[in-house]
This record gives structure tokens, C-alpha cells and sequence, in this order.
């Protein structure tokens, strides 16, 4: 077992984030010692040999706590590891350099790493920033380009995965006997279910007033022609509604040996921005059924106005239960992404725990697909104003479509360019044995271009 000193401070953080690293993911039981006369360092010892971490973050003066004071420094500097298998330079967010700009100090007994890997790790996970920063675009949302990472690239790499595998390799070379817990590369494929039709539940008052508006306001005459044309072939049976393409999605993952989790709309909490379907028509119960009876997953997608609503959500989550209920539908786990990923941090976490969800997957930056969280595996959840772990799991969500292809986002136009940036980060996820977790949704598919970056993009 190793043996962890460190400072008698901030001791549920440090708990938390130990647990989290030696336990969930290195497999590995430690002990922790809290003791008084400990600055900047901590000091993990076993069978006479020791590693030196740095403890920058945690050794914070107490009235910085989720303060702006207690935030990284800018620019992030970037130091070069070289660990016998690891040769990368990588930001330094928490931490700092010894002597000829040396990020590691080696001997036959001891090991010192300049990195602070558990403070920058906690500070990632946590969403620390986004709780401190008052930042927010009009839906109330921490972006990408609000973050301290907001002028370079580094979140295409998942940071703390990288920060994890130089501790490891630092454990094996003081203490070889070690095994570390295995991981597996997976992919984790999931669609929200913001639109089932495009056609089959618009009334002719709807189509009225969207081909007036490709008219009068986009001067967009072909695009109205091809709606009303396409919406009377629907209503009068003669084509299927594109947007209700579930049975070929569950196909493609069924041909990958994958299995696809679809989240579901219970509620109507703002008309501009929730699609008012009903969870009870019977379409969509057959849908549930059929989702259930080939090995596929439900799960819910709370409403626009849910994320710091805890009776809204705990409403739009029964309401899912008794239809599955009724419908004789039993899963071992329900997750939860919140609807055009609005997230209050800690409310949001804290609010899915109470009514009984066990994972969430909102936790992508919406204008930039990448590692938000720093991390590609899952993980348990802190609360950072109740100062503990919650039993709610967080599944990162890397790549969200419309973060790719949104002109207000990344807006790429050329599909090689951004087939090139997704296989890129799915590369990393890979070389880390991690969660590739997609949301693709199913009305944005309305093109054999479409389908095409989307089945390339999850095969093996």
C-alpha cells in the first residue's frame, strides 16, 4: 500500500482526488496521512523509496477558495517530460520547474515531479474554473473561449490523462511490483432526441410559417419549395420522415458490435428552445420498446430550463421511469445529458444525484470538441460548495456534431478537414484506453455526406 503525506489542508479535496487517480483508475490502495509541518510538496513513500509531487494548487492561502486568485497564471508555460517511455512537452498548469528548467529530478531512492498532477487534476475535473469564473454566453454557458485554454489547443489533448500516465510511469520505476488496474479503449455512442420528426408532427399553420420565413427573410425559394414538397409526401405516406431514423442508427452500431444510447425529452420548458413532443405518443413508445428489445439504452435529456431546476428534472425523470415502467423496460443504469449542454456547476451534478441518475455525459464544451475535463475516462463527481463526492459518475463528452459543423462554433465546411480533427481526438482517446463518447444527433443526418462522416467516424 502506498503511503501519501501531505499538508492538513483542504483534506475532502485531497481525499477525493487520491481516491480518484490510485483507486478508480491505477487500481492501486493507499493510505494518507495528513500531517502539519507540510508546504508545496507531497510525499509518496513505500518500501523505503519516494516520489516528491509538487502541491501548488492545494497549498493555496484559504481565502483564494474558489476565488480568482486561486486560478492559473497566464500564459500556461509549457515544459518538455522526459520519463524513459514519455518524451512530450505539456502545459503546466499547476506547478512549476526545477533547476535548468528541469520538470523531473531523478535518483536511485527518490523521484521529484516539478507537476503538480493531483491540483491540476482536481482543478480540471471539478469544473473549478467555470465555478469561478463569471463568464457566460446567452444560454448561460462556460465556453471554450472564455477558459484559460481559450488561445491554444491543449484541450485536443486530454491533459490529465497525460499528467496520470507520467505518474505511472514514475510508480513503475520505483515500485516495479505494482500492477496497474486495466483499461479498455470503448466507444460510447449517443444521440439526444431533440427532433423524432421533421415533417410528421408540424401542423400546416408550422409549414406556413417556415417557408414564409425562407422567404421573406432568407430569400431561400428553393429550400421552401423542397420543405412543403417533402412535408405532403410525409403526411400523405408516400416517404418517411428523415429526422425518425432510428432503426438505421441502431443498425450501424449493431454492424460495429456497438450500442447506441438515446436521450429522450420528457417535457416542454421553453417553446422557443424544447421541442414539445410527447414522451407518451405511442410512436415513441414503440420506439422505447424496440430501443430496449435490441440491446440498446434509454436515457434521459432534461429540457432547456432544467439544469438548476431540481423538481423539473426530478418531474422529467419519473416521467421517463413510469413509461419505462409501463412498458416493462429495465436497465441497470439511466444517464442523463442536459439539453444544449447548459450546465450549472455544482447545482446541475448535484440535482441529477438527488433523483436517483447515475451518470452524466453534458460535460463538452459546446463551441470546441475536445477534452473539457482534461480527462477521456469516467469519473465520480465533486461538489465544490457541499465540498464532497457525489454518487453521480461523469462520462466526458468529446465530440458533440454540432460543435464540429456549427457556424457559430468551429464551422468547419470541409468534411475531410473535420473527419482529420474528430479521428485526431478519437487517436488520443485510443492511445489512452479510454471513453470515446459521441453525441451524434438523429436529425443531423439529413445528408448522405451525413451518414457517411458518421459511420466512418465510429467503426472500428
Amino acid at each position: 500500500m502506498l503511503q501519501i503525506f501531505c499538508a492538513a489542508n483542504f483534506i475532502n479535496e485531497r481525499t477525493y482526488i487520491y481516491n480518484q487517480i490510485f483507486k478508480e483508475f491505477f487500481g492501486i490502495e493507499i493510505s494518507i496521512s495528513f500531517t502539519e509541518n507540510m508546504s508545496d510538496i507531497i510525499q509518496i513513500s513505500y518500501n523505503n523509496k519516494t516520489m516528491f509531487v509538487s502541491d501548488k494548487f492545494f497549498s493555496m492561502n484559504n481565502n483564494h477558495w474558489l476565488n480568482l486568485e486561486s486560478l492559473p497564471k497566464l500564459p500556461l508555460q509549457e515544459g518538455l517530460v522526459e520519463l524513459f517511455s514519455i518524451k512530450s512537452y505539456i502545459p503546466i498548469i499547476y506547478g512549476g520547474f526545477f533547476e535548468n528548467n528541469n520538470l523531473i529530478k531523478i535518483n536511485e531512492n527518490n523521484l521529484s515531479l516539478g507537476l503538480d498532477i493531483f491540483g491540476s487534476a482536481f482543478f480540471l475535473m471539478t469544473c473549478y474554473e467555470e465555478y469561478v469564473s463569471i463568464k457566460r454566453d446567452m444560454f448561460d454557458r462556460f465556453l471554450h473561449s472564455y477558459s484559460i485554454f481559450q488561445n491554444n489547443t491543449y484541450l485536443t489533448k486530454p491533459i490529465i490523462n497525460e499528467y496520470i500516465e507520467i505518474l505511472w510511469v514514475a510508480i513503475n520505476y520505483l515500485w516495479p511490483d505494482f500492477k496497474r488496474k486495466k483499461m479498455t479503449f470503448q466507444k460510447h455512442i449517443s444521440h439526444d432526441v431533440d427532433h423524432p420528426w421533421e415533417y410528421t408532427n408540424k401542423s400546416a399553420i408550422y409549414l406556413a410559417k417556415r417557408t414564409a420565413a425562407e422567404i421573406v427573410k432568407r430569400r431561400n425559394y428553393k429550400k421552401s419549395i423542397s420543405y412543403l414538397k417533402n412535408w405532403i409526401e410525409v403526411k400523405s405516406n408516400k416517404s418517411e420522415d428523415s429526422f425518425f431514423n432510428f432503426d438505421r442508427i441502431m443498425k450501424i452500431s449493431e454492424a460495429n458490435s456497438l450500442k447506441s444510447v438515446f436521450f429522450f425529452k420528457t417535457a416542454c420548458t421553453n417553446k422557443k428552445y424544447d421541442e414539445n413532443y410527447s414522451i407518451e405518443n405511442e410512436a415513441i413508445r414503440k420506439l422505447l420498446r424496440n430501443i430496449y428489445q435490441r440491446g440498446h439504452e434509454i436515457g434521459l435529456h432534461p429540457s432547456f430550463e432544467t439544469y438548476t431546476n431540481l423538481n423539473q428534472t426530478k418531474s422529467e425523470f419519473e416521467r421517463l421511469m413510469n413509461i419505462c415502467q409501463f412498458e416493462n423496460i429495465k436497465q441497470d443504469k439511466w444517464g442523463s445529458r442536459q439539453h444544449f449542454l447548459r450546465f450549472k456547476n455544482p447545482i446541475t451534478w448535484r440535482n441529477l444525484e438527488k433523483v436517483g441518475l447515475n451518470y452524466d455525459s453534458s460535460l463538452s464544451y459546446p463551441d470546441f470538441a475536445g477534452f473539457r475535463c482534461g480527462i477521456c475516462f469516467d469519473f465520480y463527481v465533486y461538489d465544490l460548495e457541499i465540498r464532497k463526492q457525489l454518487d453521480i459518475i461523469e462520462r466526458p463528452l468529446i465530440i458533440m456534431d454540432k460543435s464540429v459543423f456549427g457556424t457559430e462554433y468551429m464551422g468547419f465546411t470541409d468534411c475531410a478537414e473535420a473527419f482529420n480533427y474528430v479521428m485526431g481526438l478519437k487517436k488520443e482517446v485510443h492511445k489512452n484506453n479510454g471513453n470515446f463518447t459521441i453525441l451524434w444527433h438523429n436529425s443531423n443526418l439529413e445528408s448522405c455526406e451525413k451518414w457517411d462522416f458518421y459511420q466512418s467516424i465510429i467503426q472500428n
